[in-house]
C-alpha cells in the first residue's frame, strides 16, 4: 500500500517526461538554427513540460510541507534544503555562461553582461536585459525564478506555522489574475504576473486531496483552477480560448492519475526511468550547454544528407545519456557539499544511534544510506525546472 512516506515512482517518471519535452523542443530549435531550418519549432511542447514541472513542484511541496509545519523551527531547514538542492548546479551553469561570454562573446547567444542582470541571475530575481526582455543569463533559469518565489511562499507558511495551501492559494491566484494588467514594458516584478502560477496551485490541491483521500473534492477544485485559467486566457486573447482551460485540466489529470495509481502501477516503473527522473534537473539545466554541439558537428562535417529528424533524435538521445552522468558526477557532489555547509547534521550521532547497540547503529546507518540512494526519498522536489 502507498504511504505518505513512500516514493512516488510515477511522479518521478513524469519529471523525466517533463524534462524530455523541453529537450526535444530545444533540439529542434538548435537543429533549425545550426543545421536544417526545416526542423519544426515546438515551443508549445516545452511549455507543457514546464507546466508539468510546476504542478509536480506544488504537489511535492505540500506533501513535504504538511509534515514539516508540525515541527517548530522547520522553516529554516526547509529553506536551506531548497537552496542546497537548486542553487549549486544553476550557479555553475550561470558561471559557465559568464566565462564563455568573457572568452568568446561573439560566439555566445545573449552575450551582454549587464551587472544588474548578472546579480539578479545569481539571486533568482527578474531583471531586464539590454534588449528589455526579462530572463536570466542562463536562459532556462527563468522557470527557477518562479520556483524560488514559490519556495519563499512555502518557507513563509512554515515560519508562520499556517496551512501552506491557505497562504499560497490567494497569492498564486492574485499573481495569475494580475497577468490581465501586465504591461508590455515596465518593472521586472511584473514577471510574476503570469497564469503559470496556477499550475503550482493545481499540484498543491492534488497533494492535499490525496492526503485527505478526497478525490471528488480534488477533481472539483482542479476543475475550478482550469476554468480560472481558461477565463484568464480568454480575456487576454479577446476570444474564447478553450486550450487555456484544456491544458491545465489535462496536466492536472495526468498528475492526479499518477498519484492515485501509484500503489497499483508504480512498482512497474523501470529503474532507468527512475534514474532519468532523478537526473531531470541536470537534464533541464545542462542540455543548453551541450545539445547545440550535435547539429553544429553535423553541419561542420557537411552531412547535408542527414534528415533533420535524425539529427534531432541523436541530439535528444545524447542528452538523455549525458544527464545521469552530469547528475552523478557534477550535481550530486555539489549538492552534498552544499548540504554539509547549510545543513550540518548536528546531533545525528547522538540520536538515535548513539544510544543503541552496534547492530542497531548499523541498521540506522543502512536506513540512512537507502534514503540517500533513493531518488525520491533523498530529493522529493522536481525542479528541478
Amino acid at each position: 500500500m502507498q504511504t505518505e512516506r513512500s516514493p512516488f515512482r510515477l511522479v518521478q517518471a513524469l519529471r523525466y517526461i517533463a524534462a524530455a519535452l523541453v529537450v526535444v523542443t530545444h533540439a529542434c530549435y538548435y537543429t533549425a538554427e545550426r543545421f536544417d531550418e526545416r526542423a519544426p519549432q515546438l515551443a508549445g511542447i516545452a511549455g507543457y513540460g514546464v507546466w508539468l514541472f510546476f504542478a509536480i513542484s506544488g504537489f511535492v511541496m505540500v506533501h513535504v510541507g504538511d509534515d514539516l509545519r508540525r515541527a517548530p523551527g522547520s522553516w529554516h531547514r526547509f529553506a536551506r534544503a531548497r537552496i542546497a538542492r537548486v542553487v549549486p548546479l544553476y550557479w555553475l551553469m550561470t558561471t559557465i555562461k559568464i566565462i564563455a561570454v568573457v572568452l568568446a562573446g561573439s560566439l555566445v547567444v545573449n552575450s551582454a553582461l549587464d551587472p544588474q542582470t548578472v546579480v539578479a541571475s545569481y539571486l533568482f530575481l527578474p531583471s531586464h536585459d539590454e534588449a528589455g526582455a526579462i530572463h536570466p543569463l542562463w536562459g532556462v533559469g527563468w522557470t527557477l525564478m518562479f520556483e524560488m518565489a514559490f519556495y519563499a511562499l512555502m518557507t513563509l507558511a512554515l515560519a508562520m506555522r499556517v496551512d501552506p495551501l491557505a497562504l499560497c492559494a490567494p497569492v498564486l491566484i492574485a499573481a495569475a489574475s494580475a497577468s490581465l494588467f501586465r504591461p508590455a514594458t515596465g518593472s521586472p516584478w511584473w514577471f510574476y504576473a503570469d497564469h503559470v502560477t496556477l499550475y503550482f496551485l493545481a499540484g498543491m490541491i492534488i497533494a492535499r486531496g490525496w492526503r485527505a483521500r478526497r478525490p471528488v473534492l480534488t477533481i472539483a477544485l482542479l476543475g475550478a483552477v482550469a476554468v480560472l485559467t481558461g477565463t484568464l486566457g480568454s480575456v487576454r486573447a479577446g476570444r474564447l480560448d478553450v486550450e487555456a482551460a484544456a491544458v491545465p485540466l489535462a496536466i492536472s489529470t495526468v498528475l492526479t492519475a499518477a498519484v492515485w495509481l501509484e500503489a497499483r502501477v508504480g512498482r512497474f516503473v523501470p529503474r532507468w526511468v527512475m534514474i532519468g527522473g532523478a537526473s531531470s534537473y541536470a537534464l533541464y539545466l545542462v542540455h543548453p550547454l551541450l545539445a547545440p554541439a550535435v547539429p553544429a558537428v553535423f553541419a561542420a562535417v557537411g552531412a547535408s544528407w542527414a534528415p533533420w529528424l535524425v539529427v534531432v533524435t541523436i541530439t535528444v538521445g545524447a542528452m538523455l545519456v549525458m544527464a545521469p552522468l552530469a547528475h552523478r558526477f557534477v550535481e550530486q557532489p555539489m549538492n552534498r557539499a552544499a548540504r554539509r555547509l547549510l545543513l550540518p547534521d548536528r546531533g545525528v550521532r547522538s540520536s538515535p544511534a548513539k544510544h543503541l547497540g552496534p547492530s542497531s547503529r548499523t541498521a540506522v546507518d543502512r536506513t540512512r544510506a537507502r534514503r540517500r540512494r533513493s531518488p525520491t526519498a533523498a530529493d522529493p522536489s522536481p525542479t528541478r525546472i
